[in-house]
Formats: C-alpha cells, structure tokens, sequence
C-alpha cells in the first residue's frame, strides 16, 4: 500500500493544479493547457478550460472553443454557439476568427459582409483569406468584377503557401485572366499546388502531362507521368482523375484496374463512370459478363442524364424482344437528348408493330428526324405511307421544330 502513496500524493497535486488552474487562473495559463489538450485530440478536456479563458476574454480560445462546437469534435455540433464564439474572436482581431467569419457569410451567399471579414483577415497575412478575397473579386460576388485584383489576392494567397490560391494562380493563366494567357506559367502553379496536396491541381498536372501542355509549346506526351498523377487525385476521390486513370488503365488493357476506377468514380454518382461500368459488365471487361449488373448501372446513368446509357438499355432490351421497355429507353434519349440513332430504333419499332399495333405516323415522324439529323438513316421504312399518314408526320416535324 506504502508503494502508491507517493502516486495518489502527485495525482493530488495535479488534480489541485488542474482546479487551482481552473477555477484561479488567467486567461493565458488557462488557454495554455486547453491548447495542450486540444493539441493531444483531447477535445472535450480541452473544452473546459478553453470555454473558461474564452469567458476572460482569451480570443484564442474563443476561436478554438468554437471549432470545438463547429466540428463536432466530442461534443455535439453547435453552429450557433460556434458563430457566437467565432464573431466575439474576430471582433477581437484574431485572423483565424475573422476568416471563419467571412466563410459563415460567404456561405450564407452574403459576400459584402464576406468580403470584409476575408480582407480584416487579409491585412494581417491570412493566406486563405487573401485566396476568397481574390476569388470574390474575380467572380464579383460582393464587389465588381476585377480580374487584377483578383490575380494580386490570388498571388499573395500562394506565395503564402495557400495550396488553392496556387491552383488559382494556375486557372488564371491558364485562361488569360487578369494576366497574359501562359500555359508553361499555369503548370508551374499547378505542379506547386499539387506537390501541396491539392487534389484538384493533381488532375491538372496529370492533364497536362496526358496532353504534353506542360512544357507549352513544345512538350510531348507523358503518359506514365500523367498516370501518376491522376492516380494521386484518384486516391483523395477526384471523380475526374479516378475516370481519366480508368482510361488510361483501358487503353492499356488493364481492364481490372480500370474497372476498379471506374467503379469507385460511379459510386460517387458520376454518370460517365456508371455508363463505362456498365459496358464493363455488359462485355466482361475487368469482371465477370454480368447483364444484370449492367442494367443496375445503365439505369444509375441515365437517372444522371447519361444519353449513352438510355441506348445501351434501349439495345438489351431489343435484344431481349422486351421492345416495351427498349421503346422506353430509346423514348428517353430520342424525346430528352435529341438522338438520331435512338429517334431511328423508337421509329422502327413502332412501325414495325413489335410492341403491339403498328403506329405508322409516331413512327415514320421519329424516322424522319432521325434522317434529317443524320443521312446515314433511311427513310426506306415509310415508302409506303398514304397521303394522309405523310401529311401527319410532316405535321408532327414541324411541331418538334416549333417547339
């Protein structure tokens, strides 16, 4: 028993500390172990103390009780108590409170008063906040439209090691804005912002690199370096980096990687990845040939607009002599997309009679755009028309095109 008598005697002492701490502190000490407890992911023992010299007018912690409460960090989310904490730091002068601030208004769309909590942060050196500073400038939103200027807070931002004011800096001299147009400039920005972590300056590095801009004029093709790239961005969920390595992958005939970027770009909803995915399954590409599968992800395609994938489902189910549903889907893409393969399959079908009565007049009119979009399809099926009938699809035709 002896042996944990000095154990309980310093436990003591720090528990009186704690407490003396607490309760008789200043803001600064009791600041200080809330820092070191928030430093340690201890956020809630953080909190006690932080909300203590927060209550004595410590602005740092009332910022960082406040992205206790806005994140959710072992407590339970609180944006109004975080916005409060926030603003009484900001208003104190704290940089990092004053460009929270700014993002709860940018993202309430009230960019005026964005704009000047994102410059009070600014004028002390806030990197991020030169970054939205530029951004509001260069789309004027709460301001006029100032391209230069943009460019000023956007350059600021980066040389301050903002990684997105690096891409930023990128964009605009990739697209001539507010500077001259210099693709060789772009990519130097681009690869910075990359090397920082920037997902979406990694698929611009990777772009760059597929289609040998990063050395512009006079640059040749890098695949294996494209590749590298996007695969970064893949890794960190870009949707457009995770599609183009899946290209990559298959040009190569790596179908299983392929299928596997693919798969995790179509789980994040883009209707591009779920139409290759369901060519994969549909052809056995990657994956065992599974119909099915490619149904499921034909139709998540078309839910997102994908033209290609209201075909393929129009295709499968002509092919499976389902022509009420290969009506429906070739229906979707002739009506929605305006498509002249999908207009010519609708025609036929309905002429043909194959879903049921033969409707010679819906028919012949999805025909004859179909024709007249593209003369690769003849109209070959409606030779036979009575003068009636031929007047009717006219009619039909000049309805679409007056609508």
């Amino acid at each position: 028993m002896q042996r944990f008598i000095p154990f309980l005697i310093v436990l003591g002492v720090i528990l009186l500390a704690g407490y003396a701490v607490y309760y008789y502190g200043g803001a600064s000490i009791q600041y200080f172990v809330g820092k070191q407890l928030y430093d340690r992911e201890d956020y809630k023992s953080a909190l006690t103390f932080l909300e203590k010299a927060a209550e004595n007018g410590s602005a740092e912690a009332q910022y960082y009780s406040a992205v206790i409460y806005d994140e959710g960090l072992d407590v339970k989310k609180d944006a109004e108590k975080a916005e409060r904490l926030f603003k009484q730091s900001a208003e104190q002068g704290y940089a990092d409170a004053q460009y929270a601030v700014g993002r709860i208004y940018d993202d309430e769309e009230d960019y005026e008063s964005a704009l000047l909590w994102y410059k009070k942060a600014a004028d002390q050196g806030h990197a991020a906040a030169n970054n939205d500073l530029g951004y509001l400038h260069d789309y004027a939103l709460g301001t006029e439209e100032d391209d230069e200027l943009a460019v000023k807070y956007y350059l600021i931002a980066a040389n301050g090691g903002d990684s997105v004011g690096m891409y930023n800096m990128g964009m605009m001299y990739e697209e001539g804005t507010g500077v001259d147009e210099d693709l060789t400039k772009a990519f130097e920005w681009f690869l910075k912002s990359a090397k920082e972590g920037d997902k979406d300056a990694q698929y611009k590095v990777g772009y760059y690199y597929y289609n040998g801009l990063y050395d512009y004029p006079d640059g040749s093709r890098d695949v294996k370096r494209a590749l590298e790239w996007y695969l970064k961005a893949a890794e960190a969920d870009d949707i457009d980096s995770q599609i183009a390595a899946a290209r990559i992958y298959q040009d190569n005939e790596d179908f299983k990687k392929a299928f596997l970027w693919y798969k995790k770009a179509a789980e994040q909803e883009s209707s591009d990845a779920q139409y290759n995915l369901g060519v994969f399954y549909l052809e056995g590409l990657g994956v065992a040939k599974n119909v099915d599968e490619a149904i499921k992800w034909f139709e998540k395609g078309l839910e997102n607009d994908d033209l290609d994938s209201a075909i393929e489902l129009g295709k499968i189910y002509e092919n499976r002599n389902d022509f009420v549903n290969a009506i429906d889907y070739y229906g979707a893409a002739a009506r929605y997309y305006n498509d002249p393969y999908a207009q010519y399959r609708l025609g036929s079908l309905l002429v043909s009679g194959k879903a049921g009565k033969a409707n010679l007049v819906d028919g012949c009119f999805w025909i004859y755009l179909a024709a007249e979009s593209d003369g690769e399809y003849s109209i070959s099926e409606c030779n036979n028309l009575s003068v009636q009938q031929k007047a009717a699809v006219q009619q039909k035709v000049q309805e679409w095109y007056n609508e």
